[in-house]
């Protein structure tokens, strides 16, 4: 017993000495910053079932849409960084039909039938970046990836477009359960480090969903036949990711 005893307190005191020892590693050499983030992306979403045919006019499309959030993120030294942060989104599908127009009274906005569910998500992202070495102007290329963790809530509901004489043309639905899901993150851009300690990044990304997050049915006529398909929703996204990091609370020592 006082062996067992003993070995736990020598593995408490070790475990102190080196966790200790790497705060301070850290402290001495790295700077930390808080910053912001915008990003506007392609959500991408998949057939799952349904009806297999569809009419040309159908179209399923990417499913646009703006993140906002906060990062925080800590230089290690030149090349190696962390970013974590809080990020706010919606998820969703884009569906819409071809209609019939004339080329003497053509009003683009009448071209097609337009329909987008949506639902919010939050996201916490964990990215490492290598930064390669800057040019004459400061500014310097990297890449990154890491996992973006993504929180839901539950969610079913629909939305139902009519025609002029009130029949129900195209109606579509989106469900979720509250849950988490993680996707992979891959970026690379180029920033630049201002005078006084704040960076200014651009970058294009790419989440890669691991498993699905929201389902999608929808349902339409089009002449006199009906048809249903359902799609799914894995959080895929590819888009333009831009940051803005203050001056640090701690220079890196030289």
């Amino acid at each position: 017993m006082k062996k067992n005893t003993y070995a736990f307190i020598l593995l408490l005191f070790f475990s102190n000495r080196i966790t200790s020892q790497i705060a301070e590693n850290f402290e001495k050499s790295g700077e930390w910053r808080f910053g912001l983030q915008w990003s506007e992306q392609l959500n991408n979403s998949t057939f799952n079932g349904g009806m297999s045919n569809a009419p040309a006019v159908f179209s399923q499309n990417p499913f646009a849409s703006t993140s906002f959030g906060f990062t925080f993120r800590y230089d290690h030294n030149k090349h190696w960084a962390f970013i974590a942060g809080l990020n706010f989104k919606s998820i969703g599908f884009n569906y819409s039909i071809a209609e019939n127009y004339s080329f003497l009274n053509f009003d683009p906005s009448k071209r097609y039938t337009k329909i987008n569910i949506s639902m919010l998500v939050t996201e916490v992202p964990f990215l490492v970046l290598y930064k390669f070495n800057p040019n004459c102007k400061n500014w310097k290329w990297f890449v990154g990836a890491g996992i973006v963790n993504v929180y839901y809530g539950k969610n079913n509901f629909s939305k139902t477009l009519y025609t002029q004489n009130e029949m129900p043309y195209i109606n579509a639905s989106i469900s979720s359960n509250t849950g988490s899901n993680v996707n992979l993150h891959f970026m690379f851009g180029k920033e630049k480090q201002f005078k006084k300690g704040s960076i200014f990044s651009a970058a294009l990304f790419f989440n890669a969903g691991i498993g699905t997050i929201a389902t999608s049915n929808v349902n339409y006529t089009v002449n006199n036949q009906h048809y249903s398909h359902s799609f799914i929703n894995n959080g895929n996204c590819a888009g333009l990711k831009l940051f803005y990091s203050w001056r640090p609370f701690k220079r890196i020592s030289k």
